[in-house]
């Protein structure tokens, strides 16, 4: 994934310190439930830790 791979688009990337921590749940739940509404206005949001493993968007990481 690249930030490349969004260009012309508008993108919300928001960095989190460690993955799976309660910090990190709670800031991704807060893009999950506005996830609805921000797409429907043209956004992708990206969550970015150094922790991570892999890219994980946030519709996937805090599906309920």
């Amino acid at each position: 994934m690249s930030l490349a791979d969004y260009r012309g688009k508008n993108v919300i990337v928001y960095f989190y310190p460690q993955a799976a921590t309660p910090g990190c749940t709670t800031e991704a739940c807060d893009f999950r439930d506005s996830l609805s509404s921000l797409q429907g206005s043209g956004y992708e949001v990206l969550g970015v830790s150094p922790t991570a493993r892999r890219p994980w968007p946030s519709s996937r990481a805090t599906s309920r």
